[in-house]
């Protein structure tokens, strides 16, 4: 008799908790309080996240997606950003994972300020009770230094040497031999 109401109990539990766990992308997040008690995430990573993060969207007052201004629209990542209240109060300072943040900012008027790659941008945003702000930054695609690339290039013109490394094949490092001499 205690075996079937177990077996009742727990396919009770998954079944009313199967439908929770189906809509809960947010758990692949890394949901994030600021100083100021500001709730925010980053990432957007490839089409499954981005998707996820547009869901989790309708939780959160503002989404800022950082996109590179060469046609093609790829997204950016690792944009240094603040985000500051009227009173000039930090309320979210983050460096994104991907090219999304969403936030939970409180309506009132905030200047965004965001840096890549040698870059700065700088907006107003103005949140309104129940509202949605939606902000796209482009950045310019020359400055946009691929290293990745640059590795591989390097590889092969000079099939000897190790990608990403400084040494070059034929040459004995001494270890007295500085950059510029």
């Amino acid at each position: 008799m205690r075996i079937t109401q177990w077996i009742i109990a727990l396919t009770t539990a998954v079944v009313f908790a199967t439908p929770v766990l189906a809509d809960a992308p947010a758990s692949e997040f890394n949901t994030k309080t600021s100083d100021a008690g500001v709730k925010y995430i980053t990432g957007g990573v490839g089409n499954e996240q981005a998707a996820n993060m547009e869901r989790l969207f309708g939780e959160y007052s503002f989404k800022l997606v950082n996109v590179r201004n060469d046609g093609d629209g790829a997204y950016v990542a690792k944009v240094k950003t603040t985000v500051k209240n009227k009173a000039g109060k930090t309320v979210v300072k983050t460096t994104t994972d991907g090219p999304w943040l969403i936030a939970d900012l409180q309506p009132g008027s905030y200047t965004l300020n965001a840096k890549f790659n040698g870059q700065t941008q700088n907006r107003t945003i103005n949140i309104v009770e129940n509202g949605h702000e939606r902000l796209v930054l482009k950045w310019e695609a020359s400055n946009i230094v691929d290293r990745g690339a640059e590795a591989n290039k390097a590889a092969s013109e000079h099939p000897g040497k190790k990608a990403g490394s400084d040494e070059h094949p034929g040459k004995k490092k001494t270890g007295s031999e500085h950059p510029g001499s």
